[in-house]
């Protein structure tokens, strides 16, 4: 997987996180992401919300015969 996220908190230092988010863009070639402190990662959050939305989609056009 091509994203690395970066969880930063009150304590971590601006110099080294920068430096290290470099490093995973430019020599890991890596999407790099800097968020807070929050529950579950942003992947498993798009995800759930993807999913959450499509099976919505299902559920109005059940009558219709579903989604192919």
């Amino acid at each position: 997987m091509n994203l690395c996220e970066l969880i930063k908190t009150n304590y971590t230092d601006k110099k080294m996180l920068d430096e290290f988010k470099e490093y995973l863009e430019n020599v890991l070639l890596r999407k790099t992401i800097i968020s807070k402190d929050n529950p579950a990662f942003i992947a498993n959050r798009i995800g759930f919300k993807v999913m959450n939305e499509l099976l919505l989609l299902v559920h109005k056009y059940s009558e219709y015969g579903g989604i192919n």
